[in-house]
């Protein structure tokens, strides 16, 4: 009994076990079914990633077939780089040669400086055809008087005909035809007249032209003498202050021109020595500044303002005012400042080399915070910031960036490029303003200017000197803030060729470089000092520079590398 209950509870624990296990067959089924549908999803994405990793295969292959063609490409470019580089090396060496060829028109210069006394020799037989003129003038004057006197005679007796004509007309028929003649005779006669009247007042006209072109000739003349007097006369106390110096007797000046080939310009070198031999150099240049305002004559005329620019960029650099009584010195220049500043149009100067004086001037004798305004400073220096002083000026007078920078962009303005970037370049304002831009548009001028037509043959020349001028401070600043822009190398190799074929005479400054005081707060960039010579030749200023000196256009502006 036992045993059968025993064999029923294990035959119900079985079942229990084969129903719990087919549940759990049928749950596994289930599970298996989700698995297989998840393994046959997986497989369709599968087959899906390798197609996408057939077609970037094929774009690798594509893309190393693309590189191994940039790669040849790359290596193309890497040797015509190489040619170019060979290419400006040769133009580095005609550039070498076309200086030395400009030190030989120098020379030339030189000899034509000489010749200036024979002009003045030619000024006095101008003086005595004008005395000619003159006499011939007034015979011609008495033989006009008398034709005149002679026409009012004829015309009396003209008048007097008439009247006798008209009372015998009736009685005199068969004397018709002598009267017509006579008639025709006196048409005639007035024609003449007419004609005699037209002649004079074309004689009159001739006489007053040639009365003007002698006034302007006699003004122009006394303006080079005056010029030509006061070289001679800073030579004459140059020569003689350094003569005492060296204990020796004094030295004429016209001889001594003739026997030691002393220049008519004047040299940093020169100026400086002269200004150390006066015990005190500030009150003599303070006084010669005081003598010209005081004529009246003002010191518009370039050569001497050029001299007045030599003069305080080497005074300030002496630095002996403050061993002076500068109390009393300063005062004084105080005065002298404020005459010149008179004279002077501060909102549109009628000479930028006038205006950079004054600044020298009033910088030089440290009276820039009396004299003028922080409104009038920022004028006078927009009109002088083309020239190399005007970085240092403007550290000097104490302008702000803000300033600059509103001056920069009126030299933009007026495609004045070169200045403008060159501020930009010394004062660090790339952030504000696009410089490879700016050049970019100079250099696209200059090929238009370079490449294009002229307008007349006559001024091809002064034109094409003009075009290498800026081309070698583009080159030039390019070279010194290392600026990354690409110069057209046809445009360089047109330009060499037509400065090498060029001749004509220039007129240049005489003004020279000179280096810095250490406390500059520019010592960093490149040297704005006064520069027309460099390496022994001399850069050309333009003769229109010299023929109208109250416009002198940016082309003065020079520009200079540190160090050279």
């Amino acid at each position: 009994m036992e045993k059968h209950s025993h064999e029923v509870l294990t035959v119900l624990e079985r079942e229990k076990l084969l129903k719990s296990g087919a549940s759990d067959i049928l749950f596994c089924v289930s599970q298996l079914k989700v698995v297989e549908a998840y393994n046959e999803k997986r497989s369709q994405e599968l087959e899906l990633k390798e197609k996408e990793l057939q077609n970037l295969s094929s774009d690798i292959d594509k893309k190393v077939k693309d590189f191994e063609k940039d790669k040849s490409e790359a290596g193309n470019l890497k040797k015509l780089v190489e040619e170019c580089t060979q290419e400006l090396r040769s133009k580095k060496t005609e550039l070498t040669a076309k200086l030395d060829y400009s030190i030989k028109i120098q020379r030339d210069i030189d000899f034509k400086k000489k010749q200036l006394g024979s002009f003045t020799a030619e000024a006095g037989k101008v003086q005595d055809q004008k005395k000619v003129m003159e006499e011939e003038t007034d015979r011609k004057k008495k033989d006009l008087s008398l034709i005149l006197d002679q026409t009012k005679e004829s015309s009396k007796q003209l008048a007097a005909l008439d009247e006798q004509v008209e009372s015998q007309r009736r009685l005199l028929e068969k004397l018709s035809l002598e009267l017509e003649c006579v008639g025709e005779s006196s048409k005639g006669f007035r024609f003449d007249l007419e004609v005699k009247e037209k002649r004079f007042q074309a004689l009159n006209n001739l006489i007053a032209i040639s009365d003007e072109q002698l006034g302007l000739k006699s003004k122009e003349l006394v303006e080079i003498q005056r010029e030509v007097e006061l070289h001679k006369q800073l030579k004459r106390n140059m020569m003689n202050m350094l003569v005492k110096r060296g204990k020796q007797p004094p030295i004429d000046d016209d001889t001594s021109q003739q026997d030691h080939g002393i220049s008519a310009s004047l040299t940093h070198h020169e100026v400086c020595s002269f200004l150390r031999a006066f015990p005190n150099p500030a009150e003599y240049v303070l006084e010669l500044v005081q003598e010209d305002i005081s004529e009246g004559s003002g010191l518009l005329h370039g050569s001497f303002a050029e001299i007045l620019v030599l003069l305080f960029e080497e005074l300030a650099k002496i630095q002996r005012l403050e061993s002076l009584d500068t109390s009393q010195l300063q005062l004084k220049a105080e005065k002298v400042a404020t005459l010149w500043k008179g004279k002077i149009t501060i909102e549109a100067p009628t000479s930028s080399l006038e205006a950079l004086a004054f600044l020298l001037f009033i910088v030089a004798y440290s009276i820039q915070k009396v004299i003028i305004t922080k409104e009038e400073t920022a004028l006078l220096a927009s009109s002088i910031a083309q020239y190399e002083q005007a970085p240092t000026l403007f550290s000097s007078l104490g302008l702000k960036l803000e300033i600059i920078s509103e001056i920069v962009l009126g030299l933009v303005k007026k495609q004045q490029y070169i200045s403008a970037v060159w501020l930009i370049c010394v004062f660090k304002l790339n952030k504000d303003f696009p410089v490879s831009l700016l050049l970019k548009k100079e250099i696209k001028n200059l090929r238009r200017s370079a490449l294009g037509m002229r307008p007349t043959e006559s001024s091809q020349p002064q034109a094409k000197e003009e075009d290498g001028r800026r081309l070698r401070a583009i080159l030039e600043l390019v070279a010194d803030y290392k600026l990354k822009i690409k110069l057209p190398g046809d445009l360089i190799a047109k330009l060499m060729v037509q400065r090498e074929k060029n001749s004509i005479p220039l007129v240049r400054c005489s003004v020279e470089h000179g280096t810095t005081s250490s406390s500059n707060p520019l010592a960093d960039s490149p040297n704005p000092a006064t520069q027309l010579s460099r390496n022994g030749s001399t850069l050309p200023v333009m003769s229109s520079d010299v023929d109208s000196i109250k416009e002198r256009p940016p082309i003065i502006f020079t520009y200079q590398r540190r160090g050279k």
